[in-house]
């Protein structure tokens, strides 16, 4: 066999070898990387306890802490967009402060800021079917690094697919107290009818 060939069959298998090596680590660095970093994210969430409002949701959804958490958006964001329908809501105000808008000094894995956003009429008229991307620029910390590592996450903020959605109450705790005096006041009701029949 020609040594000259075989040599360089060698080389061809230990750089495809070395090129399989590289990739394979690259493959266990982004596996890390994504149970390793924070993720800041910010969406509209309807409010379980008052039916007809609309939160803004700032949330950590990574596996580790964000540190120096900021906020930038393409727009003006509306705030305090109050009313039912469109055409007779009121003017939504700027926001002008809130995590938004001086942001979070520290957001540990799971932790969330809830902003009261307005309701659906009201939040329609502000952007009708436009959209407003929020960037979430923050850092993280990692081991044998001496430096914070900087991420960004963009999210868009719009209100028309809520169009037609639940706004049931789904307060439970509420409602149940509002059956308990209702009945509280029934039976009282009836014991001064008794009192009075006798």
């Amino acid at each position: 066999m020609d040594p000259q060939w075989t040599g360089s069959a060698a080389f061809w298998v230990s750089l495809a070898a070395t090129f399989i090596a590289l990739f394979a680590a690259f493959v266990s660095y982004v596996v890390y990387r994504s149970q390793a970093d924070p993720e800041v994210i910010v969406y509209p969430e309807g409010d379980d306890r008052r039916q007809t409002f609309i939160n803004l949701v700032v949330a950590n959804v990574g596996k580790a802490p964000a540190y120096d958490v900021r906020f930038t958006s393409s727009s003006t964001i509306p705030w305090k967009a109050f009313g039912l329908d469109a055409e007779t809501a009121e003017t939504a105000e700027p926001m002008t402060k809130g995590p938004l808008v001086s942001g979070v000094p520290f957001l540990p894995p799971g932790g969330k800021r809830i902003i009261t956003w307005g309701q659906y009429g009201g939040l329609l008229k502000a952007l009708g079917e436009d959209q407003i991307l929020i960037s979430s620029h923050y850092k993280s910390r990692h081991i044998l690094v001496p430096w914070r590592i900087k991420h960004v996450t963009t999210c868009p903020l719009e209100i028309v697919s809520f169009a037609g959605t639940d706004a049931s109450e789904k307060n439970y705790a509420k409602l149940i107290a509002d059956n308990i005096e209702k009945l509280a006041k029934a039976v009282e009701k009836g014991a001064g009818a008794l009192r009075d029949a006798h």
